[in-house]
């Protein structure tokens, strides 16, 4: 009854491995809905209750799927609010099979459990299961009574055990990978100032001694200077191509440390920043963090280049990034903005062709519904999306 770590997967759109990914980790758990499928077979309901009994079954396993497929359909709210929407939309489905499957209902409590535990940080999660815990059994306890339930909360106990003990370790998997992942990332960069070092103190240092040597000669030797100046421009140019090699070394940005970046881009900037957090980045599959963090990059740079925006809202999920700004939109064959820019940077190109490799979609058009470009046609922004 568990995706992957803390990262909800799948995508919005089209199915895809996200999707697949779901029904292999979350979806092999609805098994467990024959208790109360069993309960609406021996049950003496009307034929009609038992159809509909049956059809609240069958909807409560779409949407618990939906849940974590897509755990924040509306963006502009908390993941929480999205969660509990989710669950009062399984509430009222379970609702449906209480007329014909009685208690059995009832062992549909740890799919409440799991949507909030592998949806959310580990604190939130586990806030939002322990109430999940307590309404189920207060609503059992009246209902059923102590003796009617015995075994069922047996049953239920041991399954939650299992669901907060995957995710607690889920956790800590995730904690040691981030420490592993922060260490290298120290490493390299002790090895980057290094390279660094050597690579410019050796340069600038001769570059210093032929130019205080050309400004000796320019009097006295006018060849002989341009002979040491031309020297001087050639070792730049080889420092320059140096010191881009040693930096290649660094070639994977780190999508929480991008969105740290990208806010102090945006304050020196002027312009309002509206990000996620680092706990949404987190929630974020290891495979796309990097992707992510790339095109987040080029696109704050190209905003705060040529947008003359005044803000910028970045939304992300699994499987999506989206940045938005108000400015004066991306000038098209015409001059005004459009979807397919045909006047396209070498830096759109290169994240474009990022994307597509990773076999995703990149969007860029005018501005969403949000924010004023709306209602200022002379400004309609930005949108610049990226789905995978």
């Amino acid at each position: 009854m568990s995706p992957t770590a803390q990262t909800p997967p799948g995508t919005p759109g089209p199915p895809g491995p996200g999707i697949r990914q779901v029904m292999m980790d979350a979806g092999v758990w609805l098994v467990f809905l024959a208790f109360p499928v069993f309960s609406i077979l021996r049950t003496d309901a009307s034929i009609p209750l038992k159809v509909l009994g049956f059809a609240g079954l069958a909807g409560f396993a779409a949407l618990y799927l939906i849940a974590f497929i897509r755990p924040q359909p509306l963006l502009r709210r908390p993941l929480w609010v999205n969660t509990v929407l989710y669950c009062v939309g399984l509430l009222a489905l379970v609702g449906l099979a209480v007329p014909s499957a009685s208690y059995g209902v009832l062992a549909t409590a740890p799919y409440f459990a799991a949507v909030w535990l592998f949806n959310h940080p580990v604190r939130v999660g586990m806030t939002g299961a322990a109430v999940v815990v307590v309404l189920f059994a207060a609503v059992g306890l009246w209902w059923a009574g102590p003796a009617n339930l015995f075994w069922s909360a047996v049953a239920l106990g041991a399954s939650l055990l299992i669901i907060v003990t995957v995710r607690l370790s889920m956790a800590q998997e995730d904690r040691a990978r981030v420490l592993r992942e922060e260490l290298i990332v120290a490493q390299q960069r002790e090895s980057l100032a290094r390279d660094v070092h050597d690579v410019l103190g050796h340069s600038l240092t001769v570059v210093t001694v032929k130019t205080e040597l050309a400004q000796r000669l320019v009097d006295a030797d006018p060849e002989r200077a341009k002979a040491e100046l031309a020297e001087v421009l050639e070792l730049t140019r080889q420092s320059l191509a140096e010191v881009r090699s040693t930096v290649g070394g660094l070639r994977t940005p780190e999508l929480g440390a991008q969105l740290a970046s990208t806010r102090t881009a945006l304050d020196a900037a002027g312009i309002s920043a509206h990000l996620p957090t680092l706990d949404t980045a987190e929630q974020i599959p290891a495979g796309q963090r990097a992707l992510f963090a790339w095109c987040l990059r080029e696109a704050v740079t190209n905003l705060i280049r040529h947008a003359g925006a005044s803000r910028c809202t970045v939304t992300l999920e699994p499987g999506r990034l989206v940045v938005h700004d108000d400015g004066r939109g991306l000038p098209g064959p015409t001059g005004t903005s459009q979807p397919g820019q045909d006047r396209e940077g070498n830096g759109l190109r290169g994240m474009r062709e990022r994307v597509e490799q990773a076999g995703g979609t990149l969007t860029i058009g005018p501005g969403g519904p949000a924010g004023p470009s709306r209602r200022n046609r002379s400004r309609p922004g930005t949108q610049v999306e990226v789905t995978l």
